[in-house]
């Protein structure tokens, strides 16, 4: 299907969604020679994994002017070798998202909304979030999942505890919305705004 949704957030930054409808050939069009030939000798992925890798090059293709590389720190956080955009990531199920900002770092989550991660609930959420979260409501904890992940992803520092650095004030879930996000790293708290949508059985994350 190619990009379903691109949003400008701030003045400058620009966040993409791609809906994953195409087979892996189909999205192997157009890449840069750089892209085919790290492709050509990745170690073998599933099918999955291919058309997530390459939805976010498209994606890539499709919001710069100019081919760009994507590439990975050794933490895995990944940035752009031309070093022009700060970049984050993120796929699930059927949708690719890329998040590019030229003068702030960005973090970007998305999530197919899953029951099961109320049984992962004590791994991510502190006890005052699941009081808050309406009793194990599902939207409220994939959201608070995604925004977790968004921020860590921000922040792309791999001692972050999403459960004890990461908290989330209490909001109430609309379609679109913003929440707060506070980060205790080395006794220091840092206030990350996060705008989220829900899109289907999916929610969309971002630092703002």
């Amino acid at each position: 299907m190619g990009i379903a949704l691109t949003k400008k957030i701030g003045t400058e930054g620009i966040l993409s969604l791609w809906q994953i409808t195409e087979t892996a050939s189909e999205l192997t069009e157009g890449l840069i020679a750089a892209e085919q030939e790290e492709l050509a000798t990745k170690k073998p992925f599933s099918e999955k994994r291919r058309k997530e890798w390459l939805a976010t090059r498209q994606l890539l293709a499709h919001m710069m002017p100019v081919p760009e590389k994507i590439c990975y720190q050794s933490n895995g956080k990944p940035y752009l070798l031309s070093g022009e955009y700060h970049v984050s990531i993120s796929h699930s199920a059927n949708y690719a998202a890329l998040y590019l900002s030229k003068t702030r770092q960005t973090g970007v989550d998305i999530q197919q909304m899953r029951s099961s991660v109320i049984k992962g609930a004590d791994f991510f959420m502190t006890e005052q979030e699941m009081i808050w979260a309406e009793n194990g409501d599902v939207v409220v904890q994939n959201l608070i999942w995604s925004a977790k992940e968004s921020v860590f992803k921000f922040f792309g520092d791999d001692s972050l505890n999403l459960k004890k650095d990461i908290k989330i004030s209490r909001f109430v879930p609309e379609q679109f919305g913003k929440m707060q996000a506070y980060v205790f790293i080395r006794e220091a708290q840092t206030a990350v705004s996060i705008g989220y949508e829900i899109i289907g059985d999916y929610v969309l994350t971002w630092t703002i």
